[in-house]
């Protein structure tokens, strides 16, 4: 767009770019400039000594892993708070381990978990509607059915699809060898497996969907953080325009989803209860009836909330798991860990009558205590757990 402002100037594009440079200057601005209240007597860790003016924020962007730890060695291991910069979201207050308890008894309206997934995903633009996020079906469902022991009725099918998946992947052949992208090789298995556990076999084979579940994961961040460059006051009249992407996936998602959603809506008025699947989308039509909402059983809305379930275990799921196999992997694991894991493995998965189950997966110890070890060196988010 620039070049051809420049070749053929024209008005219309000028102003337009105009108002982003200027929005760009202002959001770096704001950040470098601007005093943010903060709570007395908390050290402000990575402060330059310009007074008021600091570069702290801007550095975060390449350091704030850097920042964190140095803050940790400083201030945390002598049960201290400290206030850690950061471009996107403004400083942040990291409270010593000392203080979770505390934190986790607030309850939400002291402390919000909700809110904190809000900013992150600036859930008021990406979603258009925050029904989705605030109405709270999703969240009992997922507390609910999508935890243990909830969730050991699933684990054979998924276990299935997981077996499926790899075979296809990585191919069944142990004679020769070739390369895997791990990270993208790990998330089509996720995306796989989630969507068996979502609604069944119908929609996780569907690859066209799969990739705009993936997409829609591999984007919605990115958007989230554009968004949060601009001015409150100005991010209803960017949003539509930034948000177009998501939009666009939500509605060939919809094209997948659609005639699924009505198969199960007919299929829940003409079948008896027990032969009806036990899967994410049944759970979700027998709440919304059970509510009596209309709007909950629209297929537009359920639609929605299986693309936005992708987006939450696509993600975590793959970083675990991918992080998990490296670990596993890597020269720092010895060849007797790895053969004492397998063990567990097939000893487990004979006793289950060669056939996994909620139960046998409930007896893996070690390979549980290798991936939390796993997220312990490498948690998610440098955070921890947030609240607002």
């Amino acid at each position: 767009m620039l070049a051809q402002i420049i070749e053929k100037p024209n008005f219309r594009d000028a102003f337009l770019v105009a108002i982003l440079l200027t929005t760009l200057v202002y959001a770096v601005g704001r950040r470098v400039f601007a005093q943010t209240s903060l709570p007395p007597g908390v050290a402000r860790f990575d402060r330059t000594d310009a007074g008021w003016i600091s570069f702290a924020s801007l550095r975060s962007i390449t350091d704030f892993k850097i920042s964190m730890k140095q803050g940790h060695e400083k201030y945390s291991k002598l049960d201290k708070p400290f206030i850690c910069p950061h471009f996107l979201d403004g400083p942040l207050v990291i409270l010593p381990p000392s203080a979770l308890s505390d934190v986790l008894r607030q309850p939400e309206q002291t402390l919000s978990a909700q809110k904190v997934q809000d900013a992150m995903t600036e859930t008021e633009y990406t979603t258009g509607d925050l029904r989705f996020e605030h109405a709270g079906i999703h969240q009992g469902l997922v507390r609910q059915r999508l935890t243990a022991p909830g969730v050991v009725s699933l684990v054979p099918a998924m276990a299935d699809e997981i077996r499926l998946a790899l075979a296809e992947d990585w191919g069944e052949d142990s004679s020769s060898w070739h390369d895997v992208n791990l990270l993208e090789s790990v998330m089509r298995v996720v995306a796989r497996t989630t969507n068996r556990m979502i609604a069944g076999e119908a929609l996780c084979r569907d690859a066209h969907f799969l990739d705009i579940c993936r997409r829609y994961t591999e984007i919605l961040l990115g958007i989230a953080a554009l968004i949060k460059l601009f001015p409150l006051w100005t991010r209803h009249l960017v949003a539509p325009l930034l948000t177009y992407p998501i939009r666009r996936l939500v509605r060939g998602a919809y094209k997948s989803t659609k005639p699924v959603i009505l198969a199960r809506l007919a299929l829940n008025e003409q079948t008896k209860s027990d032969d009806i699947p036990n899967d994410y989308l049944q759970w979700l039509i027998d709440e919304a009836k059970r509510r009596n909402d209309p709007w909950e059983l629209r297929p537009e809305t359920m639609s929605r909330r299986i693309v936005l379930l992708n987006f939450v275990a696509i993600h975590s799921s793959t970083m675990t798991a991918t992080n998990a196999l490296l670990d596993l992997l890597s020269d720092r694991t010895s060849k007797a860990e790895l053969d004492s894991l397998q063990q567990e493995c097939a000893r487990e998965y004979a006793n289950a009558g060669e056939c996994w189950t909620g139960d046998a997966v409930q007896r893996l110890v070690k390979l549980d205590s290798a991936v939390k070890e796993s997220l312990r060196l490498r948690p998610l988010s440098m955070r921890g757990v947030e609240r607002l």
